[in-house]
């Protein structure tokens, strides 16, 4: 829930206050904010590729939960990139680092998802998957009213330098995750008779 709420922020940025952000900042007309299509391919690509990669890892004998975590990580460390769109000279490099932080969010959000299910027991998924989604809804909402304060009394680029640091501080939070079973697995491989 905690990485969930630090971390769906910098989707739904970039998802709803990026088109803002080029046409007030950088004077991107309306027919002109049709290049967020690119932002949107690389979140499709990030939710494809991030399935893929991790399901290699597994093959390669990495344990589920891990291989989720070490994309996480590797997700974790490309969305810092946001730091370099305010000193951006040109509106395709700010849409490439765009299309990074898109690409490594919904490799993160894919595998974090796929990482619940790892490890959460089946008669308490549904539950844990509606505690998680509240998390999504109040990470947007404080979002919104933040992003919203800052562009009133400072700027964007102060919004792009805090979505630099939100996936960096979550996985400290699901770090330690990575070697956790889930209880249903394990009592499906117990031999029988085991519990006399």
């Amino acid at each position: 829930m905690l990485a969930r709420m630090l971390t769906d922020p910098v989707w739904y940025f970039y998802q709803f206050w990026m088109p803002k952000y080029l046409h007030s900042t950088r004077q991107v007309d309306q027919s002109g904010l049709a290049i967020m299509w690119m932002v949107f391919l690389a979140a499709d690509v990030g939710f494809l590729l991030s399935g893929f990669l991790a399901g290699r890892l597994i093959k390669r004998g990495t344990p589920p939960p891990a291989a989720r975590l070490w994309i996480m990580l590797m997700s974790a460390c490309l969305v810092p990139a946001s730091l370099l769109v305010p000193s951006m000279q040109s509106v395709p490099a700010v849409i490439a680092v765009g299309m990074l932080v898109a690409y490594a969010h919904t490799a993160w959000l894919g595998n974090l998802t796929s990482l619940v299910v790892d490890i959460t027991p089946r008669a308490i998924l549904g539950t844990a998957f509606g505690v998680i989604a509240c998390g999504s809804t109040l990470g947007g909402i404080f979002m919104n009213k933040s992003v919203a304060w800052f562009v009133d009394h400072r700027s964007y680029d102060d919004c792009f330098y805090i979505m630099a640091c939100l996936h960096p501080l979550a996985i400290l939070f699901v770090w330690k995750l990575r070697k956790r079973t889930n209880p249903d697995n394990a009592a499906a491989t117990e031999p029988a008779g085991s519990e006399a």
